[in-house]
């Protein structure tokens, strides 16, 4: 995310959705090691939480850590939302050129 005149957020390329980020963030059981293997099987945290319940057994999610991807926490990513509305915040994904090495 970047600023326009440090006031306005603006999502960059690519991390348009940060609803589906900050639900993998917080979903319990998928840690972040875990979520890169997902990204990597998935290609966007979007396609994880459309995945059926087969292909995500398939790509080695837990029975306790579906239920949770099958069922976000969306008022606790809405209040990360609104936390990220906020001037000075950001979020950085694993795929953000910001996000350290």
């Amino acid at each position: 995310m970047r600023t326009e005149n440090n006031t306005t957020p603006i999502a960059d390329a690519g991390h348009a959705d940060f609803r589906f980020w900050l639900a993998l963030h917080r979903t319990a059981g998928i840690g972040a090691r875990r979520s890169v293997q997902l990204l990597d099987s998935f290609d966007s945290p979007a396609a994880i939480f459309a995945a059926t319940h087969d292909q995500l057994r398939s790509a080695g999610v837990r029975s306790d850590s579906i239920d949770a991807i099958r069922n976000p926490d969306w008022q606790a990513v809405d209040q990360d939302l609104a936390w990220l509305e906020q001037q000075g915040n950001r979020l950085i994904t694993c795929r953000d050129p910001a996000y350290p090495p």
